[in-house]
């Protein structure tokens, strides 16, 4: 844990999964199989930082990229379908 956390307001298991956009018994299943956001406990009372699920969202993220063709690209440049009518003016 560092310091900033330490300073940090904590929230609950509900409030993390809002957060995090997730359910509540999702967040307390990972607790019980070991994975998910690191969290803190205080007696019972089971507790989040933002910071950290911030964290853990960055860490487990997939970046996706966008399959559509963007200029200078060195792809191919796409062909209309055969079927398409084109009139040139002449």
């Amino acid at each position: 844990m560092t310091d900033r956390m330490t300073t940090e307001k904590a929230i609950g298991t509900k409030e993390a999964a809002e957060y995090i956009d997730y359910a509540p018994h999702t967040l307390e299943q990972w607790r019980s199989d070991g994975c998910g956001p690191e969290y803190i406990k205080r007696g019972r009372q089971v507790r989040y930082y933002p910071s950290a699920l911030d964290r853990w969202l960055k860490q487990t993220a997939t970046v996706v990229r966008p399959r559509k063709l963007i200029a200078n690209s060195t792809r191919a440049t796409p062909q209309p379908h055969p079927e398409a009518s084109f009139h040139h003016p002449h």
